[in-house]
């Protein structure tokens, strides 16, 4: 399955890439800034974006 996921960087979407990615998923992380050390996860793609731009949500889901 692939799974886009907003707010990889968060609480929660920090952890949920790696469970799903556990599990056998394609896992795109959208994050607002790259840079951030929180927003690499091993295995996973790495976009940027934000999830309240219309835009980078069509294009995000497109990936």
């Amino acid at each position: 399955m692939r799974i886009t996921l907003f707010g990889a960087t968060g609480a929660v979407g920090s952890r949920t890439p790696a469970e799903a990615l556990w599990r056998g998923h394609d896992v795109t992380a959208v994050v607002r800034d790259p840079a951030l050390p929180a927003a690499a996860h091993p295995g996973a793609k790495v976009r940027r974006g934000d999830a309240s731009d219309l835009a980078d949500v069509i294009l995000a889901g497109r990936r």
